[in-house]
């Protein structure tokens, strides 16, 4: 439980972090890629279901093909943040190597969402490089990198 939230203080603290997920509900399977620039800007890509970008309290949606960005209000988001509310029965599972690195293989249950997560932290930098989710109906798979990259994310035009 301690090193879950290690990881979620170190995970607050990112300037910028890029996500690479997977969602599946067992029949179709989507993939998303995140951007997230704290405190509260966020792009994304989704194969085939359309692309999106959040900054402060303004959204832009633009669905697959062609046509214009779609400018709405939006509740402001703080990011990144873990996609973990709480860790419950935590478990260190063992160690793997995740690009050569030695990570701490961790497992818990979070009633918040509720899910199961399997997360894997670096050891040196205790950055969450990987996340399985298995809740309710859908399965998540994500990979995290890089951190603290030079990213920018501005309004679409």
């Amino acid at each position: 439980g301690a090193l879950v939230a290690r990881a979620a203080r170190v995970w607050r603290s990112l300037r910028s972090l890029v996500d690479h997920d997977t969602l599946s509900d067992g029949h179709y399977t989507g993939t998303t890629l995140w951007k997230m620039v704290a405190p509260d800007r966020i792009e994304y890509q989704t194969r085939g279901d359309g692309d999106g970008v959040i900054i402060g309290d303004r959204r832009w949606d633009k669905p697959s093909g062609p046509g214009p960005w779609q400018e709405t209000s939006q509740v402001s988001v703080r990011q990144p943040v873990p996609d973990w509310v709480s860790a419950v029965d935590a478990r260190l599972l063992g160690t793997d190597l995740v690009h050569g690195r030695p990570a701490w293989r961790i497992s818990f249950f979070d009633p918040g969402t509720p899910a199961w997560f399997t997360i894997l932290v670096d050891k040196a930098t205790l950055h969450t490089v990987d996340v399985g989710m298995t809740a309710t109906a859908h399965f998540m798979h994500d990979v995290y990198g890089p951190f603290n990259a030079p990213i920018r994310i501005t309004p679409p035009r």
